[in-house]
């Protein structure tokens, strides 16, 4: 555990200073291989590098950004919005429903929650202003709803786990969707009570026509085909991720192209974003596998899961210990460090634990998500702050903390029935 504390200083330092996540784990890797293995680092690097950037799966990363980039910058995402609104406005909350049900589906082919944040928010933020809505839960209702695209497949969170933890992505993917749909009911049946205690929040909304509502339906067309055919593609196991990717990717140029919407501007500016997201996460991952190919040797992860274990604690005061612990982190550092960093030691006590890894999935990214409502580097806050330059921060904060409460809700639910997570993929893989 010295050699544990021993690494961490130096983490924990160079973060505190605004150092780069990658930067940061690459120079601690350093400091480990050369101080408590005395180890080839170059060598080392390059064959971690190698073997990690040449998996097939970590393909569907670059491909998944970029099908969002795509739906976004050609505004078919607008279209979405536009469309669901007209038949989830007349509920207490009117356009508070369309800003979750639009990022669940949203989520359901882009897989990136800052992505899904940007492309609601900027289609509902100004039609809710001018309608007169409550300008803090507007604001967290379309934060907490760019929480969903991490857990609601396709999600970039659950390739990146799958790979690090060597956990089926199909069967991670198929676990997320009623957890999804799950945390999309309790966010909506939120909104309905407050409004309903507080009328002010929300404007009455003129009823909609059964022809507009139907014009409307179209408009669902693009994102829902879509959705369909990536989704669909691997539950029926006639693709892998990566492949569903490619075929996702294709179809939203294909799709904007349909709509006169697709420019070689577009198309280069997702290009570009896609290449850089990727660049970023795959630094982290890199230096993150180094750090545990360094764990690994000195044996850390085995000797803590032997502590806990022979403890004698019960699973759930461990499970408990364990949220808390990202909880804090979820404050300072993004979900997808916080993975990289954290799971080479966490994932084996939980598994020594038990736990179904399938599981463990689900709940670490309801846990990692709370992270993007949370301040000071919740990243969906400052995504809406961005979109709605007159706001304070203050208001984008105070209008996401029930959001965060009734997350804590869904991860106890997803804790005590784990069947919620685990029946589809029993029941579609056996």
């Amino acid at each position: 555990m010295e050699a544990m504390l021993f690494l961490a200083v130096p983490l924990v330092l160079l973060l505190l200073l605004g150092q780069h996540i990658a930067f940061a784990l690459l120079v601690t890797a350093f400091i480990g291989y050369y101080t408590l293995l005395g180890g080839a680092l170059p060598q080392t690097i390059g064959g971690t590098s190698f073997n990690l950037t040449y998996s097939f799966v970590i393909t569907a990363i670059p491909l998944f950004i970029f099908m969002g980039e795509i739906i976004l910058r050609a505004g078919l995402s607008g279209k979405l919005y536009s469309g669901l609104s007209r038949w989830l406005q007349l509920l207490p909350g009117g356009l508070l429903h369309s800003n979750i049900g639009a990022s669940a589906m949203f989520a359901a082919v882009c897989g990136s929650s800052v992505a899904t944040c940007a492309a609601i928010g900027t289609a509902a933020l100004p039609e809710m202003e001018r309608r007169g809505y409550d300008r803090k839960l507007a604001a967290g209702s379309l934060a907490a709803g760019g929480v969903l695209g991490p857990l609601i497949p396709p999600s970039i969170a659950f390739i990146i786990y799958g790979v690090i933890t060597e956990t089926s992505i199909v069967r991670l993917f198929m676990a997320g969707v009623f957890p999804g749909l799950l945390l999309t009911g309790m966010f909506m049946i939120y909104i309905a009570v407050r409004v309903a205690l507080d009328r002010s929040l929300a404007p009455t909304e003129v009823p909609v026509s059964w022809r507009e509502r139907l014009v409307g339906t179209v408009d669902l067309l693009p994102i829902v085909s879509l959705m369909l055919v990536v989704l669909g593609s691997i539950y029926a196991g006639w693709a892998t991720p990566t492949e569903a990717a490619a075929i996702g990717a294709s179809g939203a140029m294909v799709m904007a192209a349909a709509f006169r919407r697709l420019t070689w501007n577009i198309v280069w500016l997702s290009l570009v974003e896609a290449t850089r997201a990727t660049a970023f996460i795959m630094f982290i991952i890199v230096g993150a596998m180094l750090v545990g190919v360094v764990l690994a040797n000195l044996r850390i992860p085995r000797v803590l899961a032997d502590m806990v274990l022979n403890a004698q604690l019960s699973p759930l005061m461990v499970m408990i210990a364990i949220y808390t612990m990202y909880f804090i982190l979820g404050c300072f550092l993004d979900g997808i460090s916080m993975m990289i960093i954290t799971l080479p030691v966490v994932f084996p006590v939980v598994v020594a634990l038990g736990y179904d890894p399938v599981w463990f999935g689900v709940a670490f990214v309801i846990i990692m998500e709370v992270g993007l409502i949370t301040p000071p580097v919740g990243l969906n806050l400052y995504v809406i702050h961005g979109i709605a330059k007159n706001r304070p921060f203050s208001e984008v904060v105070i209008g996401s903390a029930p959001f965060f409460m009734v997350m804590l809700a869904a991860l106890v639910i997803i804790h005590a029935y784990p069947q919620i997570s685990l029946w589809l993929p029993k029941v579609l893989l056996g």
